[in-house]
């Protein structure tokens, strides 16, 4: 594949962007990036959890990382905006890259806030792995959150049979939540995203992006 067919633009949608080289990475094998999660979530924004959207919040990879590597007064600029006390679930895309600017990282997972409870939950379908960049990113929301600070957890999650799946997982576990959340489904999430239902997801989310590219 050419280079200029590689960034050939295949579905542009809200303030994602996705190129042709993004949808490859949902071959079978391949890690997912954060233009492919950041679209995800706003599909279920705009889309899938338009009714629920005063309550659920789903915030950028791109957002997520600067919130977590940002200090002082630059973070308060960033996190104020967001008016984060608002909603009664947030859900962060937690990367362990370490550059604030740039993407990268071995690993995804997921880290959700819930207001009722006051509490981070922490999702990661290899054991514990991002556990340090999750605790990073909760310390610094919690700056702006409710007293007394929220609490953190590391949540049952299911778990990954390989080193390429964390992107899907953190989709298929984002959507399963806000399906409890909005009373969709009561199967419990242990039970609902499966291996089998991670290796459907891939072809699922390419059918989503052609089926938008045409409608576009």
């Amino acid at each position: 594949m050419s280079d200029k067919e590689d960034r050939r633009i295949v579905l542009n949608f809200y303030e994602s962007l996705l190129r042709k080289s993004d949808v490859a990475l949902l071959e079978p094998g391949q890690w997912l990036n954060d233009n492919l999660i950041g679209f995800m979530f706003e599909y279920f924004e705009h889309v899938e959890f338009r009714d629920g959207s005063k309550d659920l919040l789903f915030l950028s990879p791109g957002v997520t990382q600067l919130i977590k590597l940002t200090r002082g007064v630059e973070l308060m600029a960033i996190l104020e905006p967001l008016n984060l006390p608002k909603y009664q679930r947030v859900f962060f895309a937690v990367n362990n890259n370490e550059a604030k600017m740039s993407t990268g990282g071995s690993h995804w997972s997921l880290l959700v806030y819930c207001k009722r409870s006051n509490i981070f939950s922490h999702y990661d379908s290899l054991s514990e792995a991002n556990s340090n960049a999750a605790k990073e990113l909760a310390n610094q929301v919690g700056l702006i959150l409710k007293d007394p600070g929220p609490s953190y957890e590391e949540a049952l999650c299911p778990q990954q049979e390989n080193g390429s799946d964390c992107g899907v997982y953190v989709i298929g576990i984002t959507e399963h939540l806000c399906k409890q959340c909005t009373g969709e489904t009561t199967v419990k999430l242990i039970d609902a995203v499966t291996p089998a239902a991670i290796a459907r997801r891939r072809q699922q989310m390419k059918e989503l992006i052609v089926k938008l590219a045409k409608a576009s």
